[in-house]
């Protein structure tokens, strides 16, 4: 059976207008998250505070999200965690993990009915020195956390990228004169035996 040639024609216009109307899907919005540290070099015993940042790029406000940081249990310890974030709804500093030489700060998030955009200042982590020498990588990603999840005004998925910084435990300036001294030793008698 043959169709009628104005059913055809009658249904692009009619195709190419639903089309129109519907709701273009918009970008998804991306959160940037940065991590400083003040000083990035540390004594054992001494502390350093850890900043943050969240860089917002969307069309609407940031209704919440949650972060997670990662860095060296055995170089660090963490002594205190801000919530700097807006939080009129609801707000964690989330819960440090210590597993081995691995250490987690696990969900620090917020929820705000007011919303925030643009760059802002999520958080700041106390850090202590513990020893021995070394570098502690610091990294933060999206936290995945179910309570604190990363919304937008509009409900547009928001994609997280992290970020990573580090923190050098150095000696003390004692120990290095102890170090270098016993070097001396050794190598003055090395040379009276050669």
């Amino acid at each position: 059976m043959k169709k009628p040639r104005w059913i055809a024609s009658a249904a692009v216009p009619v195709l190419a207008a639903l089309a129109l109307s519907l709701p273009v899907a918009a970008q998804a919005a991306q959160v940037q998250l940065s991590v400083a540290a003040e000083p990035e070099s540390l004594l054992p015993g001494e502390t350093a505070l850890v900043t943050v940042m969240a860089s917002y790029a969307g069309t609407d406000l940031l209704l919440g999200g949650a972060f997670s940081l990662d860095f060296d249990a055995r170089l660090l310890e963490v002594v205190n965690v801000t919530l700097k974030a807006p939080r009129d709804i609801a707000g964690t500093t989330g819960l440090v993990e210590t597993l081995g030489d691995a250490g987690t700060i696990a969900g620090v998030g917020f929820a705000s009915f007011g919303g925030v955009g643009g760059s802002f200042e999520f958080a700041t982590i106390t850090f202590r020195a513990l020893g021995p020498l070394g570098a502690s990588s610091m990294t933060v990603f999206d936290a995945d956390d179910l309570i604190y999840a990363w919304a937008s005004e509009s409900l547009q998925p928001v994609t997280v990228l992290g970020g990573s910084n580090t923190i050098t435990v150095v000696p003390e300036p004692a120990s290095m004169l102890m170090l270098l001294m016993g070097l001396g030793v050794v190598g003055r008698s090395a040379l009276r035996r050669g």
